[in-house]
């Protein structure tokens, strides 16, 4: 059975003055479906299997929030279907893409799943755009327990030190583990400005998947609906 009660660690983010809540694929609501030319049933809206809440902070430009895995999610026994981390992966990482003014579509998802996803149960979710470069965005997520790193997540944040500035120590054990991930470059930061690196993704909690994905920005690609905060 799911819980009721919220983690300790997402009570956090909804009080920490930095982070907003707001909607997922609002562009997808049924006030701007028809204006955006949707014909069908949205896949992620209509019938979710996982239940997401987005908190956004334009100060560090990161998206974090929460993500419950519900019975209908379910793969193995008492474990949650991998394809449904997938999914939760192509949504989180879209936002901050979608929320910095561009109009893309997922190219790619570089998924690790690190460990079965208990059913019913209520994880972490950290995303953030790592780099740019031309028309590609490429962005970096995980999805973790929350324990131990609460306060990795909202403080901490040296936005001047383009090596830590994630959120101080967000999920680098996860990235540490994955030397094709953690490969050192420096490439163009998120800002698209020059100069810098890539930001470390550092955590203390357990971790149970994480993914760099590419999107492609379209200029034919053109939603209304671009809220950031309900």
């Amino acid at each position: 059975a799911m819980s009721t009660s919220s983690p300790r660690w997402l009570k956090r983010i909804e009080e920490h003055p930095d982070f907003v809540e707001c909607e997922n694929r609002p562009w997808a609501n049924e006030l701007n479906r028809v204006k955006n030319g949707c014909l069908g049933s949205d896949f992620v809206l209509s019938d979710p299997k996982v239940l997401l809440r987005f908190f956004w902070s334009a100060k560090h430009e990161v998206l974090t929030g929460s993500v419950t895995f519900t019975h209908r999610a379910e793969g193995p026994p008492k474990g949650a279907h991998g394809a449904s981390v997938c999914l939760v992966f192509d949504e989180i990482l879209a936002y901050p893409v979608w929320v910095s003014g561009r109009s893309a579509f997922t190219a790619n998802l570089n998924t690790n799943l690190r460990k079965m996803v208990p059913l019913g149960s209520t994880m972490r979710f950290v995303a953030f755009i790592d780099r740019v470069q031309g028309r590609k965005v490429y962005v970096r997520g995980l999805v973790d327990d929350g324990s131990g790193a609460t306060d990795d997540v909202l403080d901490g944040v040296d936005r001047s030190d383009p090596d830590t500035a994630l959120l101080g120590t967000v999920a680098r054990e996860a990235f540490k583990r994955d030397p094709t991930i953690a490969r050192q470059r420096k490439p163009t930061p998120a800002s698209g400005k020059s100069g810098g690196g890539r930001r470390k993704m550092t955590s203390s909690s357990i971790v149970y998947a994480d993914c760099e994905g590419l999107w492609i920005q379209s200029p034919n690609l053109q939603l209304h609906g671009h809220t950031q905060s309900k």
